[in-house]
């Protein structure tokens, strides 16, 4: 059980700081805290639960309630083609980029990107909005995508070590079994 929460923090803390570069990290209710997190240098025995996508619910899941919106919006509804590669410089090998110019809020699409560019749950998401001058950041954990929306600065999708260096504009969860968005900041 130890060796569970240990991954599972672990997992938590690698996910959530490819995407913020602040060192406070803000957790829905129910995740272990990665501040809090034993630090551990033995890989995990069994990570392909961590890896793969949840199957498809069937059932209803109802709205919650204080939510700040739906991710509902399509992709593919937009004329950017949204091709994903690797982030240059990544160490992780788990960085993917791709970069658009429609004047969209990207968390209104998430779920959809999610869907549809993810290969696997360890995946980190850059997508660079030339047009909004934002650089977001969508990472997913246990049912929820992570959504960080920054300021772009200019070059900083060249380089892994740059990537997501403006300051952070807007945070947002999205519940992938509803598309509920939850306005963090």
């Amino acid at each position: 059980m130890k060796i569970v929460a240990i991954i599972t923090s672990l997992f938590l803390l690698i996910t959530l700081s490819g995407c913020s570069t602040t060192t406070s990290t803000q957790v829905p209710p129910g995740w272990a805290n990665p501040q809090n997190a034993s630090k551990t240098t033995s890989k995990p025995a069994n990570t392909a639960i961590a890896t793969q996508k949840p199957a498809s619910s069937k059932k209803t899941v109802p709205d919650r309630p204080g939510m700040y919106g739906k991710s509902d919006k399509l992709i593919y509804t937009l004329s950017d083609s949204f091709d994903v590669s690797n982030v240059r410089n990544d160490k992780t090998g788990n960085w993917r980029i791709c970069s658009i110019t429609s004047p969209i809020n990207m968390v209104d699409y998430a779920d959809s990107y999610y869907t549809s560019k993810f290969k696997n749950n360890q995946e980190i998401h850059w997508i660079v909005n030339f047009t909004n001058q934002t650089t977001t950041c969508i990472s997913y954990f246990n049912g929820i995508l992570s959504v960080d929306v920054h300021a772009h600065v200019s070059g900083e999708e060249h380089y892994a070590d740059t990537l997501g260096s403006g300051t952070i504009l807007e945070k947002y969860y999205v519940y992938t079994d509803n598309k509920d968005i939850e306005k963090i900041k």
